[in-house]
């Protein structure tokens, strides 16, 4: 693929990345008494709360969540929340999926996720493959519903 295709999808996914970034920011500390701060472009993770070691990676879906039964995270993310679990047993990450009907989210948990499918998927707009674990829908919990992290 020629390279300014990509950098013009990669500029717009970021785009539409921060946009979201923000809002669901506002989201989340409403649901803290402790302030997240959005992280650098380059961190693993979107969010960050350090006083409390909680950890959260947004993703942007452009599908309802009922589109699927499984949505995507890179197996690289997860590697990262284990290393940080087996770090510190205290820390606590999330996985927020934005979809266009709802907001969903699922705690990091080592043995729920240990049986969740993995698969190779590439990006056609990037040229790219990487190994994806499929966490199901059915198990994530509407982020409305979730008092706090």
């Amino acid at each position: 693929m020629e390279y300014s295709k990509v950098k013009k999808s990669i500029n717009k996914e970021y785009s539409m990345g921060v946009k979201t970034e923000r809002e669901i920011l506002k989201i989340l500390n409403d649901k803290k008494t402790k302030v997240f701060k959005m992280t650098s472009q380059y961190h693993t993770f979107d969010y960050v709360d350090e006083d409390e070691l909680i950890y959260v990676e947004l993703k942007s879906r452009r599908c309802t969540s009922r589109t699927f039964n499984t949505s995507i995270i890179s197996d690289h993310k997860i590697q990262v929340a284990k290393k940080l679990k087996k770090e510190d047993k205290n820390h606590k990450i999330y996985f927020i999926f934005k979809f266009l009907d709802c907001i969903k989210c699922i705690k990091y948990n080592r043995k729920l996720f240990k049986t969740f499918n993995s698969k190779d998927i590439t990006r056609r707009d990037r040229n790219v493959t990487a190994l994806h674990i499929e966490i199901p829908v059915e198990l994530m919990d509407n982020l409305e519903d979730v008092d706090k992290f």
